[in-house]
C-alpha cells in the first residue's frame, strides 16, 4: 500500500506539473500578462487622389516583417496587408480582429506606409492619412487612430512612414504608446523606385525604412546603442535613422533612453556595415567629403547626387557614379574590409542650389540596389573655409 501512495503522490504530482504548465500555456495563448508581441503591417500603394507608388509600400511591409521577426524577440505573430482596408471601419475592425487576443503585459504593433496629407483649416494645421484600394479612399486622422489602438489592451508601437508623420505625435503622448515617424509635420517622406531589368523585378521602398533596417542591420553598438543597453529605445533608433537618411528629420517618442523599442541581436548579414560621413574638408578651392564603412563581402557600390530645387528634392534629376573600385575585371566593386572614400563636390555640381544630397547605394550581385547612407551638403559648406586638410 505504502508504495502505491508513493506511486500515487509521484503521478500526482507529475498531473499537478502538466496543469499548470498547460495553463500557464493557455494563458501564453490568450496573451494574459504574457509578454508577448503582434503585428499588423499595412501598405498602400494605390491611390485615388494620389500618385501611385507602387511597389513601394509593398517593398515597405517586406522590410518590417523581417525587422520584427528578426529584432522583437517575443513576436508571436505578423499580418501583412495591402491597399486594404479602404475605409476607417475596416481599419478599426481590422485591429480589433488582429490584437483580439492582446493583454495588459503584450504589445501590439502597428506600421503604416501610405500618403500623409496636410492642410490649414480654420487657421489650424490638419494632418491625415490615406486609406486607399485604388477605388475608393478615406482619410485617417490621428486622433481617430489613437481613439482605435485605445481600445487595445497593453503597449502599443505605431510606425509610420507617411508625408508629414511627424504631425501624429501629439496625438500619442502617454506612457501606452511609443512611435516612430519618418518625417517632421512640415515634411515630406521620400520613396525610391528601381526599374525592373532582365535580373530582377522592380523594386522599390521608403527612405525612412530602408534607413530603420541598415540602422539595426549594419550599424556599430557605438552608432546604435551608444549606452551598452542591448536594446534600442525610439529615441536612438531615429538619431541613427537621421544620420543615414538625410533627406527628412525621423523622430521617436518617448525621447528617453530607457524604454526599449528593439533589441540586439549582434551581428546580422549585411554587405555594407558601419557606414559613417565625416566633416567636410576644404582643400583651397576643393571641397571634400569623407566617410568610412566596412564590407562584409564584395559589393558594387554607387554614389547619387540629388539637388534641391524651390524646396523640393529632385529625385527625378541628379547623377549616379559608380565606385572606382575593382574586383578583377568588375568595375565598381569593393572586397571585403575597411575602407575609406572620399567624394569631391564643387560649386559645378550645385551650380544655384542651397542644398545637395549625396545617396550611398549598394547592389548585391543580382544588381538589387539598397540605399546604405545619405548626407546633406549645403552652400555654406562650399564656401566656408571650413577644416582645412593639410
Amino acid at each position: 500500500m505504502k508504495g502505491f501512495r508513493r506511486e500515487l503522490a509521484a503521478l500526482l504530482t507529475v498531473c499537478l506539473c502538466l496543469l499548470l504548465s498547460a495553463c500557464q500555456g493557455n494563458t501564453r495563448e490568450r496573451g494574459e500578462e504574457a509578454g508577448v508581441s503582434r503585428s499588423l503591417l499595412i501598405g498602400y500603394d494605390r491611390f485615388v487622389t494620389m500618385a501611385d507608388t507602387s511597389p513601394c509600400s509593398a517593398g515597405n511591409t517586406a522590410i518590417i516583417a523581417d525587422i520584427v521577426k528578426d529584432y522583437v524577440p517575443d513576436m508571436i505573430s505578423v499580418a501583412r496587408r495591402m491597399d486594404e482596408p479602404a475605409t476607417v471601419d475596416g481599419l478599426e475592425a481590422l485591429i480589433r480582429d488582429t490584437f483580439r487576443e492582446a493583454g495588459p503585459g503584450d504589445t501590439s504593433w502597428l506600421y503604416i506606409s501610405t500618403h500623409g496629407i496636410q492642410w490649414e483649416e480654420d487657421g489650424t494645421s490638419r494632418m491625415a492619412l490615406l486609406l486607399s484600394d485604388g477605388e475608393s479612399e478615406e482619410e485617417l486622422f490621428p486622433e481617430t487612430l489613437r481613439q482605435i489602438l485605445d481600445r487595445i489592451p497593453g503597449r502599443k508601437v505605431v510606425i509610420l512612414d507617411a508625408c508629414h508623420s511627424g504631425a501624429v505625435v501629439p496625438a500619442f503622448r502617454g506612457s501606452a504608446y511609443q512611435l516612430l515617424v519618418s518625417c517632421a509635420p512640415e515634411e515630406d517622406s521620400f520613396f525610391w523606385i528601381s526599374p525592373a531589368t532582365d535580373l530582377y523585378a522592380e523594386t522599390g521602398n521608403g527612405y525612412f525604412t530602408a534607413a530603420l533596417n541598415t540602422a539595426l542591420r549594419a550599424s556599430s553598438p557605438e552608432q546604435l546603442d551608444p549606452d551598452g543597453s542591448g536594446t534600442v529605445s525610439a529615441r536612438e533608433c531615429a538619431a541613427r535613422i537621421r544620420a543615414i537618411c538625410g533627406v527628412s528629420m525621423a523622430a521617436g517618442y518617448p525621447e528617453d533612453r530607457e524604454k526599449p523599442l528593439f533589441h540586439m541581436n549582434g551581428e546580422t548579414p549585411h554587405a555594407v556595415r558601419e557606414l559613417e560621413f565625416d566633416p567636410v574638408i576644404r582643400n583651397g578651392d576643393e571641397v571634400y567629403l569623407p566617410f568610412h564603412f566596412t564590407v562584409t563581402e564584395p559589393v558594387r557600390l554607387e554614389y547619387r547626387m540629388v539637388t534641391r530645387k524651390n524646396g523640393e528634392w529632385d529625385f527625378d534629376g541628379g547623377t549616379t557614379k559608380a565606385d572606382d573600385g575593382r574586383i578583377g575585371t568588375r568595375r565598381g566593386w569593393l572586397s571585403p574590409g575597411e575602407k575609406k572614400k572620399t567624394i569631391r563636390i564643387s560649386a559645378d555640381d550645385t551650380g544655384e542650389i542651397v542644398e545637395s544630397l549625396l545617396i550611398v547605394i549598394s547592389r548585391d550581385v543580382s544588381g538589387r540596389p539598397s540605399p546604405e547612407g545619405s548626407h546633406v551638403i549645403t552652400a555654406k559648406a562650399l564656401t566656408d573655409k571650413g577644416e582645412e586638410n593639410d
